[in-house]
């Protein structure tokens, strides 16, 4: 009796299983045995192992692509994870002074503005890294060699600028430069360092020392006490007066061979300058007697061919292309409100609202290379295979990468 009971139960059983296998396999498209669960549980089939098809849903269609993630945009070149790189990227949340690409182009290096540690990363941003967490404290400026094995580090020290030869990683101590000097620059392969030092009252001298400041020397004399310096190709340093637009400029250069100096420009208001890589050509704006309507010029070195560009801005928001094919300039849209140039904007009354414009040096042919959010873009630079445009934004010295190739 009781196996008759049982063979009844079991034979009921296999109904049961076969009737409701019946429906979930028939009664429409989704299969709840193969497919996941609203609440995150796996089908039953696919629990035991026994789908037939793990990329497939049981509909036939593909499972649907991931996501990107957050950050990114789908503008970008792949980033080998199968995700978009986003075009346009924050490298630094702190403040930093004197970035630019290491020795071998691979990444950046840069000091922290708060404290002065010596830090390197990659060129998106990771794999931070302290080189010398020595503190310099009222850091200011940065001047990398050329080669990127020295730099002249200022800072402020009772009210007085300091400056002094260092070498990353600390493989020598440092050379303290003098400290009167006004302004400092590096020859293009990196063995000299000139600087103005003032003698007296009634003479600015130009001094040239070689990279670890010894063996300096008078190479030329001159009663105008406030000249910069840039030092563009071997024979040639341009001596521009600090810019202001309401007083003359001018700019000599002069010629360490002969140790001659020449006019280049002069009773120029308002005048910046910016030298091309190989020192063929240069940038430069000028403004009228009040610091307003400023111009951007194109010329060769010497001053000649001067050809106005269609867009306006100052040339230090500026970088060339190492061929000097094309520059890329931050171009303000709200210049025009600016009393005077370049002064405002040196003394923080106002920021700049930029656009990214590409220049063709040979046409001047302008395009817009970015215009989507508005920085005060200073010290650009390009990435070795200049793909990417680096700049830090005025707001907060953050540093900043953005792709300008499609």
């Amino acid at each position: 009796m009781e196996k008759k009971w049982l063979l009844i139960l079991s034979a009921l059983l296999v109904l049961l299983i076969i009737g409701g296998l019946f429906f979930f396999f028939f009664s429409g498209k989704s299969n709840p045995l193969n497919d996941a669960g609203d609440d995150g549980s796996i089908g039953l089939l696919r629990f035991l192992g026994l789908s037939g098809n793990k990329d497939i849903d049981t509909d036939g269609s593909p499972p649907p692509s991931p996501t990107p993630g957050p950050g990114t945009t789908p503008d970008g070149p792949g980033d080998g994870t199968g995700q978009k790189e986003a075009r346009l990227i924050q490298i630094t949340t702190k403040g930093v002074i004197g970035p630019a690409l290491t020795k071998d182009g691979a990444g950046i290096s840069y000091y922290v503005r708060a404290g002065g540690n010596l830090e390197e990363m990659a060129l998106d941003g990771k794999n931070v890294r302290i080189v010398s967490p020595l503190t310099i404290l009222g850091m200011f400026d940065v001047l990398w060699s050329p080669t990127r094995t020295k730099s002249v580090l200022s800072y402020a020290d009772d009210d007085l600028a300091k400056r002094f030869i260092s070498e990353p990683g600390g493989g020598s101590p440092v050379v303290f430069l003098p400290q009167a000097l006004t302004a400092t620059a590096w020859s293009p392969d990196g063995t000299s360092l000139a600087y103005f030092l003032p003698q007296g009252t009634a003479n600015t001298n130009l001094v040239v020392a070689s990279h670890d400041g010894k063996n300096p020397k008078v190479v030329y004399s001159t009663p105008i006490p406030d000249l910069t310096l840039f030092w563009p190709t071997k024979t040639t340093i341009l001596l521009p007066s600090r810019p202001s637009g309401i007083a003359p400029g001018v700019l000599f250069s002069f010629n360490t061979n002969t140790k001659a100096a020449t006019v280049v420009l002069d009773s120029a208001y308002g005048l910046t300058i910016l030298p091309s890589p190989k020192g063929t050509a240069m940038l430069y704006a000028v403004t009228n007697d009040r610091g307003r309507d400023p111009s951007l010029f194109l010329a060769n070195i010497t001053g000649e061919s001067a050809t106005k560009v269609s867009v306006t801005t100052l040339p230090e928001k500026c970088v060339f292309t190492t061929n000097e094919f094309f520059a890329y300039c931050a171009i303000p849209k709200n210049i025009a409100s600016f009393s005077i140039l370049p002064d405002d904007w040196y003394m923080g009354v106002g920021f700049f609202e930029d656009r990214l414009i590409k220049i063709d040096t040979k046409t001047l042919a302008t395009e817009t290379v970015f215009d989507e959010r508005s920085f005060d873009m200073t010290n650009m630079f390009l990435s070795s295979d200049e793909q990417h445009l680096f700049f830090q934004d005025k707001h907060d010295n953050t540093l900043w990468r953005l792709r300008i190739v499609p």
